[in-house]
């Protein structure tokens, strides 16, 4: 790794020169390249390398994050990969020994690219409060990674680089855009195709594999949480917000408010309607009344 200014990688690789027996590397952002060559970097006398960091389908297609990097698990039996879905913090850790600032693991960050970031990092000690705050937050809510979670969001980066295109935005902090509707008829099985499990065709599958994009729900979770984190998604639709006043919708309410709103025809319309309907039936608390059949807030009676 050589070009241009490499004080970040340089303080990294004294830090990690310094190292004995426990390595941890914090950051939202890992490239495949860059974690191979930190590993190459760190002392064989160290026991554990604990990698923190998070994958988002629209960070990994925007060619930032590399799910890859839990194949490197081969490579070095030391190294450990947990998932933690709001990271921003970027921490790296030799023992009681520490860096904390804004570097991630990328060559842009470490300045070994002609192009690189203006960056910081100031050494900190493991046993500050905050660092402390930071890694007990992280053993509560980190997921260990696994070959099929990297698979599965690299399948959903790969359709969005195909749909999407220049568009693609890294999400930041907050929902994504309310702009999504779901696609898959089938919202019974979305928590198989979350887990890997779901066994369908190509066609039904590439609309698990859109809604799981654009929903950008956190990896590891099990079917309840899933259920309420799908939910949270529902709520930014715009044709929901009436249900969740307590008020009731129809599908002609639906299409309508579609057809104004983003121009779709009158078939397409009709069919993301029925398709939200199915979902709300699924994962909230609402019954259709068919005819010119429209939602209610409750359990249906029969």
């Amino acid at each position: 790794m050589s070009t241009a200014d490499e004080r970040i990688w340089q303080q990294v690789r004294t830090l990690l020169n310094g190292a004995t027996d426990h390595v941890r590397l914090i950051a939202p952002f890992i490239k495949l390249e860059v974690l191979r060559t930190v590993l190459a970097a760190t002392p064989a006398s160290v026991q554990r390398i604990d990698c923190v960091t998070r994958w988002s389908a629209a960070e990994v297609a925007a060619g930032v994050s590399d799910p890859e990097i839990i194949y490197l698990i081969q490579e070095d039996e030391r190294l450990r990969v947990r998932l933690c879905h709001n990271l921003h913090a970027k921490l790296f850790l030799a023992d009681t020994a520490g860096l904390v600032g804004s570097a991630n693991l990328t060559r842009k960050a470490f300045g070994t690219t002609a192009r690189h970031n203006l960056e910081l990092l100031v050494e900190v000690d493991r046993d500050h409060p905050e660092v402390q705050h930071l890694l007990q937050r992280i053993d509560l809510t980190a997921v260990p990674a696994t070959e099929e979670m990297a698979a599965s969001v690299c399948e959903q980066a790969k359709l969005l680089q195909e749909t999407e295109g220049a568009s693609i935005i890294v999400a930041g902090e907050d929902v994504p855009s309310a702009a999504w509707y779901p696609v898959t008829r089938r919202p019974d099985h979305l928590y198989g195709a979350y887990t890997g499990k779901a066994d369908a065709s190509s066609a039904v599958r590439d609309g698990y594999v859109h809604d799981l994009a654009f929903l950008d729900v956190p990896l590891g979770l099990d079917e309840a949480t899933f259920n309420e984190a799908v939910r949270q998604r529902l709520a930014a639709i715009h044709e929901v917000s009436r249900l969740l006043k307590g008020e009731r919708l129809s599908n002609l309410d639906i299409q309508r408010s579609l057809s104004e709103r983003i121009g779709l025809e009158d078939r397409e319309a009709r069919r993301v309607a029925e398709t939200i309907a199915a979902w709300l039936k699924h994962f909230d608390h609402f019954y259709m009344n068919v005819a010119t059949w429209e939602l209610r807030p409750g359990q249906e009676h029969v």
